[in-house]
């Protein structure tokens, strides 16, 4: 194994959204001299990098290169320059990896690969990228290109590694590594404090989160739990907010707030006040669907019973009434009786809190996810 660090450039869209705190631990982590190259950068205070490892590629032109390659004659000439830029960047840095955050940017770094094929490319998969392209002629082309030339191709969950096989891609070249998360400090199991009962969402407020259902769950609860003492917080922002506002007006008793993205230390307190998440995601019309969210992930790691659903890969990190409550999708009246039980049931409610809490414990910590990804590295780099 090569001791030297390894000079890795990672390719992503955006740098970085709210819930791309993964992305940051992977460009962050000292394992390789890290350098990003993107089309919009954002949350420098959330996620600070220093600007000499940070590349901005031209917002438009760049977007729709990274996303299908597009060649049409208005944009020829800012593509010859994207390839410039890149050329230089590589020899400047020195790259030994090209790291590609989504299949979209896979697609896009097949034609460096090709241009410079000493260069080892590494190419993650997260969830959109699989499932709601996946019937995309023109993106299963580019899929099947990118398999002749990827070198190590990471799924984060079974089911999308299944998937992705499916969609033309070697079942030699995928390696699985479940997103982890860092253990809070000083965490133990949850017991239920009946007198105020705090129920928590967190997400982008996008179609397959499933918050809408939250709200209609609890317009099912509302009626029947006149006698406690019931809050619920949403955090984040996102297309199907003011929906969901809209619609929690029809509560009568059970009090709700939304509030906008919180910092990490904010979050750390809202999650140790929570006694119960809530996250049902769901397959959205496009067709997009979740891997496993890095939130239900954090929720367990402060011991808090997850409620959450049938979708994609979350059966790979919850056992139903294990180490939480799993329901169909779509399912909203399944949702108030799963709620419901959590907070009528004490024995299953520190049941599955303990539970929760070893799984992470056992099988999620960011660091063994980190180190696995710089085995990929120097796996690659040696190749």
């Amino acid at each position: 194994m090569c001791n030297n660090k390894k000079n890795v450039l990672h390719l992503t869209e955006f740098f970085l959204t709210n819930t791309m705190t993964f992305v940051y631990e992977i460009v962050n982590s000292n394992y390789a001299n890290n350098y990003v190259a993107t089309c919009m950068v954002d949350n420098l205070k959330l996620f600070p990098m220093k600007k000499s490892r940070l590349f901005i590629l031209h917002k438009s032109w760049a977007y729709l290169f990274f996303i299908f390659e597009f060649s049409y004659k208005f944009i020829n000439k800012p593509l010859a320059r994207t390839s410039r830029k890149f050329d230089q960047i590589i020899a400047d840095k020195k790259i030994d990896i090209l790291f590609s955050h989504a299949g979209t940017q896979g697609t896009f770094a097949t034609n460096i690969k090709c241009k410079h094929p000493n260069i080892r490319l590494i190419v993650i998969f997260y969830g959109y990228d699989v499932y709601q392209l996946q019937h995309n002629r023109r993106y299963l082309l580019k899929i099947k290109k990118m398999n002749k030339y990827v070198d190590q191709v990471i799924a984060i969950t079974d089911h999308m590694k299944r998937e992705l096989i499916k969609m033309g891609v070697d079942n030699n070249k995928i390696t699985v590594i479940k997103l982890g998360v860092r253990m809070p400090k000083s965490v133990a199991y949850k017991s239920l404090n009946h007198k105020a009962i705090k129920l928590l969402h967190i997400s982008g407020f996008t179609e397959k989160k499933g918050a809408l259902d939250i709200i209609k769950a609890l317009i099912d609860l509302d009626e029947t739990l006149q006698n406690k003492t019931i809050s619920m917080q949403f955090i984040g922002n996102g297309p199907e907010l003011s929906g969901c506002v809209k619609l929690s007006k029809q509560l009568k008793y059970i009090n709700v707030r939304f509030d906008g993205y919180k910092t990490a230390q904010e979050l750390d307190l809202i999650f140790r006040r929570a006694d119960i998440f809530i996250h049902p995601s769901k397959k959205s019309k496009n067709g997009d669907m979740e891997g496993v969210p890095t939130v239900i992930k954090q929720a367990m790691s402060y011991g808090l019973p997850c409620v959450s659903t049938y979708h994609s890969g979350i059966p790979e990190l919850i056992t139903n009434r294990k180490n939480g409550i799993l329901v169909n999708e779509n399912n909203p009246y399944q949702l108030s009786l799963a709620i419901r039980e959590l907070m009528e049931d004490d024995l299953l409610f520190s049941k599955i809190s303990r539970e929760a809490l070893l799984t992470i414990r056992d099988s999620y910590l960011l660091e063994d996810e980190l180190k696995a990804i710089n085995n990929i590295l120097d796996g690659a780099y040696e190749k």
